[in-house]
């Protein structure tokens, strides 16, 4: 059983409002439980770092993929590339 303590109770209005406030001290390593309509829902933690190794996007078979069809949006691949993976 966790026994963590839950950091500072807030609720869905006071985060919608002080959201920037709310990230910077999540950053500082603070914790929040966050309730809705007086009931728990989900708790924001600092983030410990990658969790996943990636490999070079040059190793994704999917990056590397050539085009399997046409796309309606009227973008070619390489600009679907950038909205995928940044670049």
């Amino acid at each position: 059983m966790n026994m963590k303590p839950p950091g500072q109770i807030i609720n869905t209005k006071q985060l919608r409002t002080g959201m920037g406030t709310v990230i910077r001290r999540v950053g500082e390593g603070r914790s929040f439980l966050v309730l809705h309509r007086s009931k728990p829902v989900f708790r924001l933690v600092p983030h410990d770092g990658p969790q996943t190794v990636t490999a070079p996007l040059e190793h994704d078979p999917v990056f590397t993929m050539g085009a399997l069809g046409r796309c309606k949006d009227g973008l070619d691949s390489s600009s679907h590339d950038k909205v995928l993976y940044g670049r």
